[in-house]
């Protein structure tokens, strides 16, 4: 997935980012800070957020702590 700067192509990537949460096994979508954002959960624990209204948008992943930088 390509992250973009500015409003050309950012909706496309948004979409791109939501599909692919969406197809992950056990993906379930909510709004639990408003309509504004797209929060991605499964097993009930969140691993996505993607904002849905920012230009350019932002996508949030959660990853073990172990795969982030020390």
């Amino acid at each position: 997935m390509t992250v973009r700067d500015g409003a050309n192509g950012s909706s496309t990537e948004r979409a791109g980012a939501l599909a692919a949460c969406t197809r992950l096994p056990g993906a379930e979508l909510t709004h639990p800070f408003g309509l504004a954002t797209a929060v991605f959960k499964a097993g009930g624990k969140m691993f996505a957020a993607v904002s849905l209204s920012d230009e350019p948008g932002r996508l949030t992943l959660k990853c073990d702590p172990d795969y982030g930088p020390s």
